[in-house]
């Protein structure tokens, strides 16, 4: 996720902003001496280098947005941008412009956290927008600003019970027979007709099945309406 940001903060640095920022990158430290928590092989750790200075929390995963600085709040606008409405960085902290430990949102679909449990997809994104004020680098930046900074989703639509076809009552079946003359007769008792012949079944009002799809949903679109794979176009 930190290679993730850093990459974010490659791009961000490109378009010259009036601060160049960076974020840290961690170490996995193998500890052979020690077990991990869980039993399961040796304890790693994630190490990084320190930062010396005034540390400052210029927003959180939940919405919070601090006063002062606006390059962190601008960077966060601009990952959701650059990442093509995929991602959206926060909880940026640090000392300075040098930034560690942040977190991404990401846009993958309903119920689906590409980073972690600190993820809180649209909602998280969401959450920032509405706290968000688009600042004077937002604008060097050419970044959307005002209502249409809100990124517009379609509500995720569960998949939904196939419609069931009602059933009708079977009707019984109608005699048919033939007088003399070849007229049908319905439901006429046979010894009144001259000629009788042995009655004939009509075939009973057709029955309807429950509609059953081919085959269960392949995919749900993200922020969009689950859909039915079609067979013979072949998703």
């Amino acid at each position: 996720m930190q290679l993730k940001c850093k990459s974010l903060a490659v791009e961000y640095n490109r378009k010259n902003p009036p601060q160049q920022i960076d974020v840290l990158m961690p170490w996995v430290v193998e500890v052979p001496a020690r077990p991990a928590h869980n039993g399961q092989g040796n304890l790693l750790l994630f190490v990084e280098p320190m930062l010396r200075g005034k540390y400052v929390k210029f927003s959180n995963n939940f919405g919070y947005v601090s006063n002062g600085d606006p390059t962190p709040h601008a960077f966060s606008h601009f990952t959701w941008v650059a990442s093509g409405g995929k991602a959206l960085a926060c909880d940026i902290q640090g000392v300075g412009c040098m930034y560690t430990d942040p977190q991404l949102h990401s846009n993958e679909g309903n119920g689906v956290y590409a980073y972690g449990m600190g993820d809180h997809g649209m909602d998280g994104i969401k959450r920032f927008f509405a706290s968000h004020r688009c600042n004077h680098i937002c604008r060097m930046l050419g970044l959307v600003q005002g209502a249409q900074q809100m990124p517009t989703v379609m509500p995720y639509m569960p998949q939904q019970t196939p419609l069931i076809m009602p059933m009708p009552a079977v009707q019984e079946p109608r005699k048919m027979s033939l007088d003399s003359r070849g007229s049908s007769r319905e439901n006429t008792p046979p010894s009144s007709i001259s000629g009788y012949i042995p009655t004939a079944t009509a075939l009973s009002a057709p029955t309807y099945m429950a509609y059953q799809p081919t085959q269960q949903p392949k995919m749900a679109i993200p922020g969009y309406y689950s859909v039915y794979a079609a067979p013979q176009r072949g998703f």
